[in-house]
Parts: C-alpha cells; structure tokens; sequence
C-alpha cells in the first residue's frame, strides 16, 4: 500500500527510542493461508437460513494451491515464492533495525498446511 513503508520504518524507529520490540506480522498470504476473512479472503462460505451462515466446516487455505477435500491438486508454487519473496522483502528491509524482535512468516495457517 502506498505509504506503508514509511509508515513502518516511523514507527519502528519510534519504538526503538523508547525500547518496544516489534514482531512485524505477515496476516495475509496470496491466495489465503487459512480460508478465513482474517487472511484477507473469506474462500469458502454455505448460508444455512437467510440469516446464518457456516464457514468453518468448510474452510480451506488455498494458498498452497485448489485443496478438493482431502488434498491439493496441485502445488501453488507462485503463491508459495509470493510468501517467500514478502517475507525475504521484511528481512532485508528491516531484519537489523533495533526494534525488530521478530517476524510472523504467516498469520494462524490452516491446520492441512503442509
């Protein structure tokens, strides 16, 4: 997002003048790294009645590539390189700066993760 970068590097360097560690956080990966809304992309969703819904029965990560209920057909390897690159991106970009304490890679996988 335009603006992004400054914004962190702001507030890492404010967190470093007052002693704060950070733990820069990769929430949402290409395709979705666990199915939910919280990675960006809500994949899979059944409506029940017109007023309830159901997801979590249902949910998939398709981040590694289409999941058909008991597996990938296929391996994403884009999307894989896609995660890779970002968080390579963070470690070049801030992995010596002061405050840093860690980075997240991804956010609460899916449990069918590879």
């Amino acid at each position: 997002m335009d603006g992004a970068k400054e914004y962190i590097e702001w507030a890492l360097d404010k967190f470093a003048e007052v002693g704060i560690k950070v733990l820069l956080d990769v929430h949402a990966v290409k395709g979705s790294q666990n199915g939910f809304d919280n990675s960006g992309k809500q994949t899979r969703l059944a409506w029940k009645d017109e007023n309830h819904f159901t997801h979590w029965e249902i949910q998939a990560a398709e981040w590694m590539g289409p999941w058909n209920g008991t597996g990938y057909d296929y391996i994403d390897f884009n999307n894989l390189l896609w995660a890779q690159d970002t968080v390579m991106g963070l470690v070049n970009e801030w992995g010596n700066h002061p405050a840093l304490y860690a980075i997240e890679p991804v956010n609460e996988p899916w449990e069918k993760t590879d």
